[in-house]
C-alpha cells in the first residue's frame, strides 16, 4: 500500500503481528533505493515496547520524524504529525524555489544567447553595408 498510494506522513506501530514494522520500514526502504526513488513518506513510529535499540535504528538508520512510546497523548501524536507536515512543506518550499532560481538562470543564459546572435547578426549587416559604401 506505501508503494502505491505514496502517503505524504505514515504512522507505524513496531509490532504488526508476524511481520514487525521495522520489518516493513526495511523492505520500504529498500524498494526506495532499487527504484532510485528520493522522496519518503515522513514515519512517525509508535510502540508500546519500549527497545532502545529499534529506537536507535529507527532514528539514525532510517530518520524517521518521531519514535513515540505507548501511552502517548493525543497531544503529543497531534504535533508529531504537524511537525511532519510542516517538514514536508518546507522541503517543497525549498525544491520550488531551487527550480524557479535554475529556470530563471536557464532563461537568462537563453536570453543572453539570443542578444549575443542578434548583436552578431547586427555586426555583420553594419560589415555589409561599410564594404558597400567603399
Amino acid at each position: 500500500m506505501l508503494k502505491e498510494e505514496k502517503p505524504d506522513v505514515v504512522i507505524l506501530d513496531v509490532r504488526l503481528g508476524p511481520v514487525s514494522g521495522m520489518d516493513l520500514l526495511a523492505d520500504f526502504y529498500g524498494y526506495l533505493e532499487s527504484k532510485r526513488i528520493q522522496t519518503k513518506p515522513r514515519f512517525i513510529i509508535i510502540t508500546a515496547y519500549p527497545d532502545e535499540d529499534v529506537k536507535k535504528i529507527a532514528l539514525e538508520k532510517y530518520h524517521v520524524d518521531a519514535f513515540l512510546i505507548k501511552p502517548f497523548s493525543p497531544t503529543e501524536m497531534k504535533q508529531k504529525v504537524i511537525s511532519a507536515i510542516i517538514s514536508i512543506l518546507e522541503a517543497e518550499q525549498k525544491n520550488l524555489s531551487f527550480h524557479i532560481k535554475v529556470n530563471h538562470k536557464e532563461q537568462k543564459e537563453k536570453k543572453e544567447l539570443v542578444d549575443r546572435k542578434i548583436q552578431n547578426g547586427l555586426d555583420e549587416l553594419a560589415k555589409g553595408s561599410n564594404n558597400a559604401e567603399t
